[in-house]
């Protein structure tokens, strides 16, 4: 086969003129919806034919109409247009900063289902964007941002201080089992000497971060999973108990899928105060930024600025700024 010349390669601005053609039935409408002479339109047309080797519109008096091959045709040459518009959309978008992905480390403790509306939101607000998941337990979120696997991370651990972090909810932990545990029959508060003689599951760290920690650990018999789906379907199935986000198990508690147990009284249930957090040496661009936002905005705390700067000395600002990776939780 012959290699196409430069001169016989099929143009976008042809396809434009078949496309406008169809879409108003005459090259004489088609010429003044586009401020072209009828003439241009018409050997537009008739070069795309050539090019092609096939009749797309039949011609007549009373317009132009595709034909059988022109019709089928039509769809290719409308999904070239699309692309080439998403082309310039895209370089527009680049050429103004908005990067071209968005990375970020997510702990399960946060809503999910918050985050999975943001995500939408985020789809329409920078369509030229690619987000990038990761997800992960404890000291993941962090060493994923540290070593620069992603851009953006939400954790409820301490932060090194070389991380600018923004409050971005409180996760409220319930103790939950399955329906078929024997916790799961017992009525009013249980307490922590019944829950010691039981065995808890509990989430660990695939990193050194939090080596030697332990959280919310109350029973000696103990099984470790890293991953949290992993955990909740052992809960459910009855392996033992544990500590999950209740915004991750509230459909789960209503539907009778999980039992929750009870606190003693007044013993407040645990809880981890959550950060979205970034490298204060990569700081996200302007789609990284809206996503911070809406993060801390879906969460009920205070919207970082559109620069996130550190937190003012000014004790009487009642502004909350975004803040250095703290020591404490």
């Amino acid at each position: 086969m012959a290699p196409v010349r430069y001169a016989d390669a099929i143009t976008l601005d042809q396809l434009e003129l078949f496309v406008e053609v169809v879409d108003v039935g005459s090259f004489t409408r088609a010429a003044k919806r586009l401020g072209r002479a009828q003439s241009a339109v018409s050997y537009g047309v008739g070069r795309l034919e050539q090019l092609l080797g096939v009749k797309l519109l039949d011609r007549s008096l009373a317009g132009a109409h595709p034909t059988t091959q022109g019709f089928i045709l039509l769809a290719e040459a409308r999904q070239v247009i699309d692309r080439a518009d998403h082309l310039r959309a895209a370089g527009l978008a680049f050429s103004e900063k908005i990067e071209p992905e968005v990375s970020i480390s997510v702990t399960p403790i946060y809503p999910l289902d918050t985050f999975g509306l943001i995500t939408c939101e985020m789809r329409e607000h920078f369509p030229h964007t690619q987000l990038r998941v990761l997800g992960g337990n404890l000291g993941a979120n962090v060493q994923d941002v540290a070593n620069g696997r992603t851009i953006l991370g939400i954790t409820g651990l301490d932060l090194p201080s070389d991380m600018v972090a923004l409050p971005c909810g409180l996760a409220i932990m319930a103790k939950v089992v399955g329906p078929n545990h024997p916790l799961a029959k017992r009525r009013g508060p249980v307490p922590a000497a019944e829950l010691r003689r039981h065995l808890q599951l509990v989430a660990t760290d695939t990193t050194e971060l939090t080596k030697n920690r332990q959280f919310n650990v109350i029973s000696p018999l103990t099984w470790r999973v890293a991953d949290t789906m992993l955990r909740y379907k052992m809960i459910c199935a009855g392996a033992g108990w544990t500590h999950l986000a209740r915004a991750w198990v509230a459909a789960d508690i209503a539907a009778g899928r999980l039992i929750e147990l009870a606190s003693e009284k007044n013993a407040p249930a645990p809880s981890l105060p959550l950060r979205a957090f970034y490298r204060q040496s990569a700081p996200p661009g302007p789609a990284g930024r809206w996503l911070l936002g809406r993060l801390c905005d879906a969460s009920g705390s205070a919207l970082p600025s559109t620069k996130p700067t550190r937190r003012r000395s000014n004790a009487s600002s009642s502004t909350r700024r975004p803040q250095r990776g703290r020591t404490r939780a």
